[in-house]
């Protein structure tokens, strides 16, 4: 506070108003391409992918998150990506560096504005409580798969207090088998936010879990100055037709655990 002005809600009025323009413009462009997604649905999901590889590159400056990525993927080559979850920002910070549709709950799809975005941003839904679309659905996420997409999964099912990483739910990866398709496990740690190491007093300004409300944790997270994050990539596994997928599951998670830090303090 200096002379009366608050900083901090200057800075996150600044941030709300570009980031609203990048949305507003996102729509725009986005919107068009579902009207002839029945039409080419693969070519409309590579294009829609790589727009928001574009957009989420341009949130990462907006929300000044800075991110060391280390990743040494070839970029010629298809995965199906799994990573731990901590908030709704995992999302730009995993699609600024692959061009990737991600699948998510039926009840992120129900969310207000998220569900909207998530839609536009070619997200494949999964409705974990009914049996009855399943078989669509996995369907989808196969034929997504061998069109040569990344597809993005959190495993965990739930975004996290970031205490540790929750077991990997297996349903999902039946399709890297089905597929052949290879698995790339990759672990977010967010490291500093505003200077500071993340800890347990200040964890609830950026990770999203439990019951919190979408609009006031994101106007908190505009406050924030600073947020320095590291994206780990682990070892590349490849399934086989006999693999089973309980053993790919735990099998990823081990491998993100090694490269996660636990937020405990």
């Amino acid at each position: 506070m200096f002379f009366g002005i608050n900083f901090e809600i200057i800075r996150a009025f600044c941030k709300l108003l570009l980031f609203g323009i990048l949305v507003l413009s996102y729509f725009i462009l986005t919107a068009p391409l579902l009207l002839v997604y029945k039409i080419s649905p693969v070519v409309t999901r590579k294009l829609l992918c790589r727009i928001l590889q574009i957009y989420s590159r341009a949130c990462l400056n907006i929300f000044s998150i800075e991110v060391d990525y280390k990743v040494y993927l070839e970029r010629s080559t298809h995965h199906f990506i799994v990573c731990n979850h901590l908030s709704y920002l995992d999302i730009m910070i995993v699609a600024a560096r692959f061009p990737t549709m991600f699948v998510t709950s039926m009840e992120m799809k129900k969310t207000p504005f998220l569900g909207q975005i998530c839609t536009l941003g070619g997200c494949l839904f999964v409705d974990r409580r009914s049996r009855e679309n399943r078989h669509k659905e996995l369907r989808e996420l196969d034929d997504a798969l061998n069109s040569g997409l990344n597809i993005t999964v959190f495993p965990e099912a739930t975004s996290t207090d970031g205490s540790r990483v929750k077991q990997f739910k297996m349903a999902l990866f039946d399709a890297a088998i089905r597929t052949q398709t290879p698995i790339l496990p990759l672990c977010l740690n967010y490291c500093r936010l505003d200077y500071c190491e993340i800890n347990k007093n200040n964890r609830d300004k950026v990770f999203w879990y439990d019951e919190m409300t979408f609009f006031a944790h994101f106007w908190s997270m505009l406050k924030c100055r600073r947020i320095q994050v590291r994206l780990h990539q682990g070892e590349t596994i490849l399934p086989s037709y006999d693999c089973k997928k309980l053993d790919l599951a735990d099998r990823s998670r081990e491998i993100v655990t090694q490269f996660y830090r636990p937020i405990n303090l």
